[in-house]
C-alpha cells in the first residue's frame, strides 16, 4: 500500500463531504437552518488490521464534522456523524461467514447490523426531535462500540 493510495482514501472521504457542504451550507446559513449528518465507520474509533487507511480517512471525517457542528451551530445548522459497525452490505459479501458470525457472536446484540439499521439512525439524527443535537457521533454498532 503506497502513499498516493493512502492519501487517496483519506481525501476521498474528507471530500466526499466537503463538496457537498460546500454547496449546501450557504443556502443554510441564510435559511437559519439545516441538518448535516455523515456516515463514518466504527473503524474510525476502533481500528481493525488491514483497514489503516480508511481508519484514518474516517477519523478525519469525524473531526471535519466535528468542526463544521462547531461553526454552524450559530446558525442552527445541526452537523452529526453516524459510525456504522459491520454491517451486511454488497461491500461485506466478500467477507467469509465463519468471520461474520464471530463479528455477531462479539457484538452484545448477538447480530451484525443491516441497512435499516443505519438508516434509522440517520432518520432519528433528521427528525425534528433531535434539534438540540449537534456534533454527536452515535455508533451504529449493536453495542459493539460500548465495550
Amino acid at each position: 500500500f503506497g502513499w498516493d493510495d493512502f492519501e487517496q482514501m483519506m481525501v476521498g472521504e474528507i471530500k466526499a463531504a466537503f463538496v457537498p457542504c460546500q454547496a449546501l451550507v450557504p443556502d443554510m446559513i441564510a435559511r437559519r437552518q439545516g441538518c448535516i449528518i455523515a456516515v463514518s465507520s466504527g473503524l474510525s474509533r476502533a481500528p481493525s488490521e488491514g483497514f489503516c487507511a480508511h481508519t484514518t480517512g474516517k477519523a478525519g471525517l469525524d473531526g471535519f464534522m466535528k468542526a463544521l457542528a462547531l461553526e454552524l451551530a450559530p446558525h442552527q445548522i445541526r452537523v452529526n456523524v453516524v459510525g456504522p459497525g459491520l454491517i451486511l452490505t454488497d461491500a461485506t459479501q466478500f467477507m467469509p461467514q465463519p468471520q461474520k458470525d464471530a463479528m455477531a457472536a462479539h457484538t452484545p446484540m448477538r447480530r451484525n447490523g443491516l441497512p435499516e439499521d443505519v438508516a434509522g439512525a440517520i432518520l432519528m439524527l433528521a427528525a425534528p426531535q433531535s434539534a438540540f443535537v449537534t456534533g454527536a457521533y452515535l455508533p451504529v454498532s449493536g453495542g459493539l462500540m460500548m465495550l
